[in-house]
Order: C-alpha cells, then structure tokens, then sequence
C-alpha cells in the first residue's frame, strides 16, 4: 500500500538544530579555553613581573648589607682591623650581591640581563680592587692604610664603589619600575579578569539560549514525526476498516462495532436495531450500463446513507450491493422512520438511474447474540424484496410465518398490495414512505394487543393499504397546504369507501372491512358509518391510532413532524373519544419497548465509530 504519511517541515529544520547543537558546544568549549588561555597569560606576566621585582629587591638589599659592611669595616681600618675577619666579612657580601645579580639575570628582561652583567663584572673589579688594598695593608700594617703607597689602590677601590653606587641607583630605579609593572600587571589582570568573567557570563548566557531554540526546535521536530506516525497509525488502521470505494465503514468494522454494542446493550439494557439494505438491481445496471455506473450508484448511495444517519448511528457496506446500518438505542419506529429518512433523500438524489434498497429491520431489547440479530434482519430483508416492499420489520415467528405463506401461494396478495401502495405513493408524494411506516407499526401493535401472527400479518397488509382510495381524489385537495372547505372534506372522506371497493375487488374482504372503517371514532363521531366502542373493528382502531402517529410524527414538504413525546401526549388526551385507549397504550409500549429502555434514552449512546 503506497504511504500518504503527511509531509513534514524540511528535514533541514532538523538538520539545522543538530549542527547548531553541535556548534554551541563548540563555541561554548573554545570561548572557555580561550578565557582560561588569556587569563593564564595574564597570570603569567604578572608573576614574571613580580619575580623580577622580587629579584631586584633581593639585589637591592645584598648591595646595601656591602654598603654597611663597607663603611663598618672602613672604620675599622684606622685602628688595628682583623683583616681576616674583614676579607671573609667583604667575601660573603660580594657573593650574596652575585647571586642576587644572577637571580636578577634569570628571572627579568633583557635590559634586566645587562644590568646584571654589567653590575657581576664591576662586582668582580671591585673584589679585586679590595683584595689589593687589604693586601697592601698585610705589608704595611694598619698605619700604611693612610700611607702614600697604599693611596692608588684606595682610590682603586674608591673609584669602584662609585661605579658601584652608580649600578646601585640604577637598581633601585629598576626595582621601582619593576614594582611599579607589577601594580599595573596586577591592575590589568583584575580587568581581564572582570573582563572574561563578563565575557564568560554573557557566552554562556548567549550559548544556553541558542540551546534552548535549537533543543525546542529539535523536539518540535521530532514531535512532528512522531504525530505524523500516529497520524499515519490512525490512518492506516481507518483505511482497514473502510471500505475503498465508498468510503463509509466496511464489513469488518461492522462486525466488531456490532459486537461492541451488542455488549453496551446487554450493560445498560438499551434497545438496539440494526437494518440490512440491498441495493435493488445493480447487477443489470452493471451488465447494461457499465460497472463505473454501478459504482457510481454504489457512492451515491453511500453519501445517502451518510448523510441520513443521526447521532452515534453508523452505515456499513458489507457486500457487494449490501448494506448496513446500526441505530445505537433505537426500537423498530425510529429503524422505520430511519429507513424512511433514507428514501425521502434517495428520492432527491440528481442520478439516473436513481437507486432503489430494500431494507429489512431487527430490533432486540433481549440478550441476542451477533449472528442472530444479523440472521433476524436478514429473514426481514428477504421478506422485503420477495414482497415487493421497501422495508420489513422482523417480529418473531410473525415474519417467519410470512416467508412461509409466500411460498405457499400467498405472493400475489402481496405483490397487488405492494402495487397498490406505490400507487398511492405517486399519487401523493408529501406522504412517501406514510403506507410502509404504518404497516409496519401497525403489526407490531398488533402483536403487543396478542393477535395471531397470521392477523397481524394481514393487519400490516391492511396498513399498506389504507390509503389506496386516495387514488380516486382530486391532487388538488391532496395537495393543498391549507384547509380543506366542507365540500372539499366530503370528497376526502370518501378516500376510505374508494379503497374499500378496491380492496374488495382484489379478493381482500378482510382488508377491505377494516380499511372501510379505519377513519371511525370510538365515541361514534366517525366516519362513514358513524360506528361507536366494540362496533368498531380492533384492526381499524389499531389502523387509526398508528396512521395518526404516523401524521403527526412524519415530515411533510410543508411541516417538521412533532416528538414522539408530543405525538403521544395528543393520543392520551383524546383517548377514550377519538382513539381506543387500549390501542394507544399497546403503541405506547411498542414505541418504549420496555421501560429499562425508555431510562437509558436520557443517556448518551455510546458512539459506534469509537476505536
């Protein structure tokens, strides 16, 4: 089966948050190597600079313990000095002043490296400078230190510290500068320091938001595929419950829905009816006219049954040219005005040929099991299209007891009323289906009053015929959306001596007695014989009490027809006058089924598409 799995944004959306995940990150990990990279460097110089200084300032105090040495010692010299003790004095303070100067070297600039050559060389100079004068002192005693010969290598020496007093200022001015370099050095890495704390902050902050919109739209992506997969599910499990060509539930769908509210019946005691439709002759129309044109019936057909259906009531093809329709908690009177819903728009449908069912109807308010309400609406169907009829209502052994005396000889009695009645139906259009509602009705009255099967079933033939006499007046006085004037009264009451006459030329004298007096009133206020009570036969009072069910109930091109409630409210009030209250208490509980039925219509029906 070819995907229709819906197109989803571009996969580049996809694409796109994935990459810029993955360049966050990267952006995320280099800024922060960078920071710490900068910050490290920073770090550094100010440690060098530090160090440095530190280096300067070590030199700084070697040179200024030689200066004491030297003045100390110099006043030694006048009296009677420990040479020794001076030589080893001045050795330790010339060493300390080297290493100092080779820390200095090692640890500044170049310029600091100069110094510090410059400064050891003159130090050497010195030491040597000093190791003469002492030397001179050995030969000459202590006295010879202001003696004529002794003086060259005092100035010597003099001479040397000057040089070295000079390195000496030179230091302190290096030491300053190098202090001065590390408060800045200090100064600068605080900043830099401030500086990637803020630039960090913001990286993050910018980093964490372009996260967030690529991780939403990653997941609005995946959110996407993953409703197109339900949707997809979805679809693929609709497309195996429906049927290609029509579009409506198939045969599978009808099993398990009916299934389903077999089971909701037996929970809450609901009434349940199920129809079986069949298309009248689709078979000639596909040998004649083309199979695209019997499909085309078919669709038509369908959009029909669709567009009929009320609430939680569902339609099914289940065949060929076989259809079916489940009427959650619905009795018989609501599958008939269903039906009769059903070809009130087949009649309006704009397709040649139009199409034509016949419907069977079974109805259950007992715990019946699936293939036997389908085998009960199928006995109706059958007795529907062997009748000529466009609906049946199965009625126990009543509708068995039928089929039997169709094949016993009983046809033609039925075909002439089936002839009849479509007769009357082309005489007056505003009551299309009228005939077919009341005969059905009218049998289940009469098998709720304990009547025979055999008598109900001629009771349902009466009911078809009832209004046969309406053949002989006027369409004018059919027709007319006003009210009639007393001439034009009399006229229609002779519709039910009409349709005696022609019932009694048929061979139906039973049928002709009761449609004869289906118009009379229990308070004799009747037509045409004016009959009263018991004098009236029970069949045309059950006739009169259904025909005005059905007049009140039914749509008309002039009027909505009224609730059932309504209808049988009017019934109570002229009960006793105009109807047998008998009659119209049997169609009340036909109508209510049972009373645990009539407590569950409150309640929403349980719809027959849920999943």
């Amino acid at each position: 089966m070819r995907s229709h799995r819906p197109k989803l944004a571009s996969p580049a959306v996809a694409r796109l948050a994935t990459v810029g995940l993955g360049a966050v990150l990267v952006f995320l990990g280099g800024f922060g190597f960078w920071t710490a990279r900068h910050s490290a460097r920073a770090a550094e110089d100010v440690q060098l600079s530090r160090s440095a200084g530190s280096a300067y300032m070590a030199l700084q105090g070697a040179i200024d313990l030689q200066r004491l040495l030297e003045d100390e010692y110099g006043r030694e010299l006048s009296s009677s000095p420990d040479l020794d003790a001076i030589e080893a004095g001045l050795d330790r303070a010339f060493a300390r002043v080297r290493i100092a100067a080779a820390r200095v070297s090692e640890r500044g600039d170049a310029a600091d490296r100069t110094l510090a050559a410059r400064l050891i060389a003159e130090q050497d100079r010195y030491h040597v400078d000093v190791d003469t004068l002492l030397a001179e002192i050995r030969r000459g005693g202590a006295s010879s230190f202001r003696s004529t010969e002794a003086r060259p290598a005092v100035e010597r020496v003099v001479a040397a510290q000057q040089k070295m007093l000079a390195l000496q200022r030179e230091v302190i001015e290096r030491t300053e500068r190098h202090r001065g370099q590390t408060t800045r050095d200090l100064a600068g890495l605080e900043t830099r320091l401030e500086r990637a704390v803020m630039l960090t902050l913001g990286a993050l902050v910018v980093g964490l938001l372009l996260f967030v919109l690529f991780a939403v739209l990653l997941k609005a992506y995946r959110s996407r595929v993953h409703e197109a997969d339900r949707q997809e599910l979805e679809r693929l499990s609709e497309a195996a419950l429906t049927d290609p060509l029509t579009g409506i539930r198939n045969h599978r769908a009808f099993q398990e829905d009916l299934a389903r509210e077999l089971r909701r019946r037996t929970r809450d005691g609901s009434a349940l009816s199920l129809v079986l439709l069949d298309l009248d002759g689709l078979k000639p129309i596909n040998d004649r006219l083309g199979h695209q044109r019997g499909d085309e019936l078919l669709k038509a057909l369908a959009g029909c049954l669709a567009e009929s259906v009320r609430g939680s009531d569902t339609a099914y093809r289940v065949g060929g040219d076989e259809f079916a329709l489940i009427l959650s908690s619905e009795d018989i009177p609501g599958a008939l005005s269903a039906v009769e819903r059903l070809q009130a728009t087949l009649a309006d449908v704009p397709h040649e040929p139009r199409p034509r069912v016949s419907a069977g109807i079974a109805g259950t308010i007992e715990p019946v099991g699936r293939d036997e309400l389908v085998r009960r609406a199928d006995v109706a169907l059958y007795d529907a299209k062997h009748s000529h009829r466009q609906v049946a209502v199965y009625a126990g052994e009543t509708a068995e007891e039928d089929q039997r005396q169709l094949r016993d000889g009983d046809r033609h009695l039925q075909t002439l009323a089936r002839s009849l009645a479509l007769a009357v139906d082309a005489k007056d259009s505003a009551t299309r289906s009228h005939c077919e509602t009341v005969a059905e009705v009218a049998m289940l009255v009469a098998a709720e009053l304990g009547l025979e099967p055999q008598r109900a079933a001629r009771i349902r033939r009466a009911g078809l015929l009832h209004d046969v006499g309406k053949i002989g007046v006027a369409d004018s006085i059919l027709s007319k959306p006003s009210a009639l004037t007393g001439d034009e009264f009399e006229v229609m009451k002779s519709h039910s001596a009409l349709g005696h006459g022609i019932l009694m030329a048929a061979g139906l004298r039973e049928e002709a007695r009761w449609v004869l007096h289906h118009h009379e009133r229990v308070d004799g206020r009747g037509y045409p014989a004016g009959l009263r009570g018991d004098e009236v036969p029970l069949e045309s009072r059950i006739l009169l009490v259904v025909d005005a069910y059905e007049a009140m109930t039914g749509d008309r091109p002039y009027r909505l027809g009224c609730d059932e409630a309504v209808a049988l409210a009017e019934l109570d009030r002229h009960a006793g006058t105009q109807f047998d209250p008998e009659c119209v208490a049997a169609l009340r509980r036909v109508l209510k089924a049972k009373p645990a039925a009539a407590d569950h219509e409150t309640e929403e029906p349980a719809s027959a598409n849920a999943a």
